[in-house]
């Protein structure tokens, strides 16, 4: 399995985020009461906090899929995460920290 990732190093790179996102995904999705009171965002989010599980969790199956399976050819799949998890950072901390939300 690690051999068809090219080492331990790339086999850590998926599959690290591959847990953050099945867990992030999980308490957006199966925790969302106890996730909204842990971000004090206020009833109205439960939407939005349930499609950002969406899109996570999906991320973090296909990715366990791709662990389990082979990632070959399958770099639009990680090109995808990387992007999404830029785009996330840049904008999380730019709301959170640059703004004075939290």
């Amino acid at each position: 399995m690690i051999e068809e990732f090219g080492g331990i190093i790339n086999f850590l790179a998926v599959l690290l985020p591959t847990l953050m996102t099945l867990y992030y995904g999980y308490r957006c999705l199966f925790g969302t009461d106890a996730f909204i009171e842990q971000y004090g965002n206020g009833a109205a989010s439960e939407f939005m906090v349930k499609t950002a599980g969406c899109c996570i969790l999906a991320q973090g199956i296909t990715y366990a899929i791709l662990i389990f399976t082979s990632p070959a050819e399958a770099w639009a799949v990680f090109a995808y995460g990387t992007i999404h998890a830029a785009l996330f950072l840049y904008f999380g901390y730019t709301t959170v920290v640059v703004n004075g939300l939290r």
